[in-house]
Parts: C-alpha cells; structure tokens; sequence
C-alpha cells in the first residue's frame, strides 16, 4: 500500500543540498579543517589539504572572516614552518589563497611559463647569458590577478620562516618572486593597486632581506666549490709526485668546505662567477634570484617610494660591503697572482667576481634609479 499521509504539488524537495562552504560553516567554520593539514606526510598531501580549506573559504564571506579573525592564517604557518616538506605545489596553493584570479596548476599558466624562460630553468646554476633570459617568466592571465588578502600573504608568503632557504634551493624563492613580479608587471591592470597593497606590507625590506640571505648562501656555496675543487688538485697533484708534508697536508685540511657551504653547495646554490669587466659597467651579472628581486623592487617603488625606502636600500648596500668584501676570484694560478704593473691588463680580463660582491651593484644601481626618478 502507498502511504497517502501527505500531497507535494509544485517543485517539493526532501533533501537541499549544501556546498562544501556551507557545510563547513555550519561544523565550525575553517579551523576545524587544520587536523588534516597536520596528518600531511608529504607536499602532495600537504597542497591537497590546503586546496580543501581554499575552497571552503573560496567566495564564502563568513568562513573566510572565521580563518582570519581565529587566527586560521597563523596556524597555518606554524604548520608549514614544522612541516619542512614545501614545494612548488604548496607554494601555489599559498598563493592562491592571496590572490584572486589565480588558479593554481591550470594548463594555461603551464604552457605560458615554458614560453616565457621557465623558472626550472633559472634555479641559479646557469650563470651567463643575456639579461632577458634571467627576467622573470611573465604567467598567463596574470593581468587580471588581484591581491586580496593581506593575512594570507603576510603569514604564508612573506614569513622567511616558513621558507626556509638554508634548507632549500633557490627554485621557490624564484617561484615566488616571479609570482610577485606577475602582480606589478606593466602588462597588469591592477599593478598600482597591488604594488600598494605589498608595499603596505613591508615588500621592501622582506625583498632586501632575501636579496641578503641569498647572496650569504651563494657565497658560502661558490666558496665551497672553490674550497672542493683546490683539495681535488691537491690531492691529484700529492698522488703524482711525493708524498705532501705535514705543512702541506695542515693546508689542504684548513681549506677544507665548511659544513655550512656544503649545505648550500648541495642545495644549489651555486652560480658561475661573473667577469669583472662587464659587470663593473653594468652588465648583467647572471644571477636570476638577484635580478628577479631588484625587478620587484623596481616595480613597486615606481608607484610607491618614501625616503625610508631608499634608507633601507643605502643600508643594505652598505650591509653588503661590509660582508661581503674580499678578493676578486681570478682563473689564473698562483705563478700569476703577482702585481706587476704589466700583468695587471692580462689579468683583468680573467678575474671573476664571487657573489659577495656582486650584490652591492644591484642596490647600488637600484639606489640611483630610485633618486633618480
């Protein structure tokens, strides 16, 4: 028999289904999705479950007020940063999350990053070539991305804790910074808006900050290759001819790569020295993190500059020199290094420049710009 307890005329439903924001909502809002980020074992895991609380919040007001004002944004870094586990994923679904417009893994930004010089292949190994191979990649449809949220950027992207660079390549930094140059590129339509909203959150000193911390890292890692290369042809030369004495075996063990420069060495951070020729009258030193960062700079300062800024660009320069002050690297042997007045035009064509040095160009020139505008 059929139950006749009741008629539905019209378009009745029994069951009205909810969005997964909803839902989310209604079981405590965002935060309660964090468990799931601290399971993750892996960064694919790790990016999954930052999509699913991307998408809870995504075009919903109240869950994204909850992930803000609970503090939703601070643990998430303090996940990361325990987490150790980030790559180019993570970093996307961080991304996200600051901007709109940007999706991220789609297939057209893909195809367009290997169009337009790929950061793969800037990761800092390659250390020649002209200036407009080391730009920034240009993403697609990154005219249209908007910065906004400001928590999002503050405490996923620009926290030097969570990026740990000492425990990394130069690949994600390069990521992000093509990232951001995305958003104050010309070609943007909401570059002055965006260049604001980063300046309003420290970009200046957070892109001086890491423009410092790099060039630290690629020191120690070009001086660990030197250090590498000169116990290599020591120890060729000592199996050739007599056995070395102790004088000679206490020097091979004093230039010897520390534990922190082989660290970076095998991180990559390692590009090849510039000639000092070209670079002291401005020519591209090589180095993509380095450019990529002034490029940030230059961007955002065209549409905001204060003189403070310009004081931490003069500070940082000086920083720099004071650090970072030593010897050119020549090619030459040790037969060669004598300073004759007429071997010094020989020789300049042969001298490199370590990354130390190189450094105080950028802010230097940047600097200029600046006053000069």
């Amino acid at each position: 028999t059929v139950s006749t307890d009741a008629v539905v005329y019209g378009l009745g439903s029994v069951i009205s289904p909810h969005c997964l924001a909803d839902n989310v909502q209604w079981i405590g809002g965002p935060n309660v999705l964090m468990p799931i980020v601290n399971a993750a074992q892996s960064p694919s895991t790790l990016a999954m479950a930052l999509r699913l609380i991307r998408e809870s919040v995504h075009r919903h007001s109240p869950n994204l007020e909850m992930l803000q004002a609970g503090g939703g944004y601070r643990i998430l870094g303090l996940l990361l940063r325990q987490k150790r586990i980030m790559d180019a994923r993570v970093l996307d679904q961080c991304f996200a999350f600051a901007v709109h417009g940007y999706v991220p893994g789609s297939t057209e930004e893909q195809k367009d990053s290997k169009q337009t010089n790929p950061v793969s292949k800037n990761s800092g190994t390659k250390g020649t070539g002209s200036s407009e191979a080391n730009l920034p990649p240009i993403w697609a449809f990154s005219e249209r991305w908007v910065f906004s949220d400001l928590d999002a950027m503050k405490y996923l992207l620009l926290n030097h804790q969570v990026w740990d660079l000492r425990g990394s390549g130069p690949e994600l930094p390069l990521r992000l910074l093509s990232f951001l140059n995305g958003l104050v590129a010309a070609h943007s339509a909401h570059a002055a808006f965006n260049s604001r909203r980063l300046h309003l959150l420290g970009i200046i000193r957070w892109t001086l900050h890491l423009m410092l911390e790099a060039t630290e890292l690629y020191s120690a890692g070009c001086a660990a290759a030197a250090s590498q290369a000169k116990m290599t042809t020591g120890a060729g030369n000592s199996r050739s001819g007599p056995p070395p004495s102790p004088a000679e075996e206490l020097r091979f063990s004093a230039s010897a790569p520390s534990a922190a420069g082989l660290s970076a060495l095998n991180n990559g951070w390692f590009v090849q020295s510039p000639s000092m020729s070209t670079t002291s009258v401005g020519g591209d030193p090589g180095n993509p993190l380095l450019l990529s960062c002034k490029t940030l700079l230059r961007r955002v300062l065209t549409y905001m500059l204060t003189p403070a800024d310009l004081e931490a660009i003069a500070g940082a320069a000086i920083y720099t020199v004071s650090i970072t002050g030593g010897p050119a690297l020549s090619t030459n042997d040790d037969s060669t290094q004598l300073n004759y007045p007429e071997q010094r035009e020989d020789q300049e064509e042969d001298e490199k420049l370590s990354p130390g040095p190189v450094a105080p160009g950028f802010f230097f020139f940047l600097f200029l710009e600046n006053v000069f505008d």
